[in-house]
């Protein structure tokens, strides 16, 4: 029964230490991600939007009242 308080806490001992270590392990800084503009065009300039799928039926969207509605393939809010 010894053996086994003896083999936890050298376990405990072991879990203790290498969450020092990871705790107080010099932080890597984190690297700033750029973002980049695919189009200068902007959402709010646009009434309609129409995506075409070379395999699958086109998408088309229109702006109502401040609300898009699919027009195409079905028509749905």
């Amino acid at each position: 029964m010894k053996s086994r308080w003896i083999l936890n806490f050298v376990l405990l001992l072991v879990v203790l230490i290498v969450g020092a270590v990871v705790y107080f392990s010099p932080k890597q800084s984190q690297q700033q991600v750029q973002d980049y503009e695919v189009s200068s065009l902007r959402l709010a300039d646009m009434n309609a939007i129409s995506i075409e799928f070379p395999a699958q039926a086109s998408l088309k969207f229109e702006k109502r009242d401040g609300f898009w509605y699919l027009q195409q393939p079905c028509a749905a809010r």
